[in-house]
């Protein structure tokens, strides 16, 4: 995973170095030049390359989905506006950007969790919570 990929708040999962242990679900509280930080343990690791190790996405599974509020696959925006998740592979899954009125307007492949939280915030100004 590399750090650019991350937004504070985004949920990943996190080893603690003590116990050499994964938390299946932490928050980055932290993004410096050389650093993450996140809340599980207060643990902030310094590396000095994109790739943060320590750190893991979550895949986006059913579950995630009902937790931020999508029902039958779709959380819509606004009066006009919907994502819709639809299952393209055994793993991989797809977000379409819907017009309720028209038609889709895009679609982005979507693996993690993360990754549907920033392209929520980055549509909505809002960030993705845990319903």
């Amino acid at each position: 995973m590399e750090a650019r990929e991350l937004r504070i708040g985004n949920i990943v999962k996190a080893m603690c170095y003590d116990d050499k242990t994964f938390h299946e679900q932490t928050i980055v509280s932290q993004i410096d030049e050389d650093e993450i930080g996140h809340d599980a343990v207060g643990m902030v690791w310094s590396n000095n390359s994109n790739e943060i190790e320590g750190i893991k996405p979550i895949p986006l599974t059913e579950q995630w989905l009902l937790d931020f509020g999508f029902e039958n696959g779709v959380l819509e925006l606004n009066s006009s506006y919907k994502l819709r998740l639809t299952q393209e592979t055994h793993y991989e899954r797809s977000v379409y950007l819907e017009n309720i009125r028209t038609s889709i307007l895009m679609m982005i492949s979507v693996k993690h969790v993360h990754q549907l939280q920033n392209l929520y915030f980055a549509l909505t100004q809002k960030e993705l919570i845990i319903k």
